[in-house]
């Protein structure tokens, strides 16, 4: 029993919960928009991104960016620290 609640506990941490928050990606259809939440970015034409495959270098550049800059400022800290 207490084996299958840590299975739970662990599947529930790696799937999360389906809140809001947890979200990467909304396809607003009504707005024609597709936001990635992670780099905070929309782009609009869901139709043309997606017949173009295009969607992952949509949101390539801002994501590097952001990727680069959590990278320093883990190398920035680690400096600090010692």
């Amino acid at each position: 029993e207490k084996e299958a609640q840590e299975r739970g506990q662990a599947k529930q941490e790696l799937m999360g919960g389906g809140n809001r928050s947890e979200r990467i990606r909304t396809y607003n259809y009504p707005q024609d928009r597709v936001t990635d939440h992670r780099c905070k970015q929309s782009e609009y034409g869901i139709a043309q991104i997606l017949q173009e495959g295009n969607l992952a270098m949509s949101f390539a550049p801002s994501l590097r960016t952001m990727y680069r800059d959590e990278v320093l400022n883990e190398i920035q800290e680690a400096d600090q620290q010692g």
